[in-house]
């Protein structure tokens, strides 16, 4: 893996759900608004083994994350949940599992489609999907 660094938005109009997918994940309900949800900044970057991804969403603290891959780090969702995350890479995609302190499970699958950067998850029994710009941050080997 190769040091890179990038930053994104959604696209709001290919990522319907996003807000229903911010709200499931532990963003407080008044900031899951297509509103505030076109105004997050996402700037993932990877050094070696070590990627850091930070989240900027308007009116809340940034939000910054270290991990491996592979690894298991801790999350606490805004509104208090915690999370086990373990991001892998499977097949050139990212496959992020975040299981809640609940047992409950979200599965996101992000790759780079050449037309975007597709994000898929799955849980609470329901499935979100967002699109963001091409990412040189792909999962290659």
């Amino acid at each position: 893996m190769t040091t890179g660094v990038e930053t994104f938005k959604f696209d709001m109009d290919k990522s319907p759900e996003v807000t229903d997918f911010a709200f499931a994940t532990g963003t407080p309900k008044e900031f899951c608004t297509k509103d505030v949800m076109s105004k997050v900044r996402f700037h993932h970057s990877v050094d070696g083994e070590q990627f850091t991804s930070k989240v900027d969403i308007p009116g809340m603290a940034p939000r910054v994350f270290h991990y491996k891959l592979g690894v298991p780090y801790d999350f606490t969702a805004q509104d208090g949940r915690k999370f086990k995350i373990t991001t892998t890479c499977e097949a050139e995609k990212f496959v992020e599992k975040m299981v809640a302190d609940n047992g409950d499970e979200i599965i996101t699958v992000r790759e780079d489609s050449g037309n975007g950067f597709k994000s898929v998850s799955t849980g609470f029994e329901s499935k979100w999907s967002s699109r963001l710009p091409d990412s040189g941050l792909a999962c290659r080997y």
